[in-house]
């Protein structure tokens, strides 16, 4: 009986060298492969994304109604405003504020009124870009004046030397801050502010709301660019 001997088998380094240059040129193979379909997909993420751009920037219809929205409820937030400016310039004159009781005169009605100021019942009245002054006249309940604050002590003589106040005419109730006025005036003075009191704002003119003009052609120019390019998209996506 013959014993087989353990054969040991080893690689020859020459086949070792062939398997390694042909493992890189597989490689290299798939490499090229690769970049060709990453410069493919390239190319067809581009051509997708240019259509997107070009219709609103990738704006969402959603986004555009919106701006539509949000912009036609300034416009009408801020008529009142806008139709100001148009308001004759002449005031009305209401008389004398003793005995005065009220009038038929619209809202933004230029008006002046007769009297004196009630020294003792002021409120003031401030935000980030105002501070406002308002105040009774004597001999009336029905009316109340509103003047810009200048920021200077007056004395008395100097508070009642003003017997005329000319200015734009409101309900206080249609007024935003109606309800401090009235709750200030019945906590500090017992004076009750009711609904059909009159405010004369003597500190504004027609010709100072100007500004509206130019914020009310911005919203129209908002509305129109925006309604325009949301038909564009909608109609194209229709097509589609």
């Amino acid at each position: 009986m013959t014993q087989d001997n353990p054969t040991k088998v080893t690689q020859n380094p020459d086949d070792e060298n062939d398997l390694q240059t042909d493992a890189g040129e597989m490689e290299e193979t798939e490499d090229l492969e690769q970049s060709d379909e990453l410069e493919e997909s390239d190319e067809d993420d581009t051509s997708e994304s240019e259509p997107r751009r070009s219709q609103g920037g990738g704006r969402s219809p959603f986004v555009m109604l919106m701006m539509i929205v949000a912009a036609i409820y300034l416009m009408w937030s801020l008529k009142d405003n806008l139709l100001f400016y148009f308001v004759k310039e002449e005031p009305v004159d209401l008389g004398n504020a003793i005995g005065f009781e009220g009038t038929d005169l619209p809202n933004d009605s230029m008006v002046t009124i007769h009297g004196v100021r009630n020294p003792g019942r002021g409120i003031a009245l401030s935000s980030s870009f105002t501070s406002n002054i308002v105040f009774p006249l004597m001999g009336t309940t029905k009316v109340l004046v509103e003047i810009e604050d200048d920021g200077k002590k007056k004395t008395l003589e100097e508070a009642l030397a003003t017997t005329s106040f000319t200015g734009r005419l409101v309900r206080i109730k249609d007024i935003s801050y109606y309800q401090t006025i009235r709750d200030f005036a019945a906590f500090n003075f017992g004076m009750e502010v009711t609904d059909d009191v009159l405010l004369i704002q003597a500190h504004k003119k027609p010709s100072d709301n100007w500004i509206y003009l130019l914020a009310y052609a911005a919203l129209v120019t908002i509305i129109l660019a925006n309604s325009a390019l949301l038909i564009w998209r909608l109609s194209h996506r229709d097509a589609r």
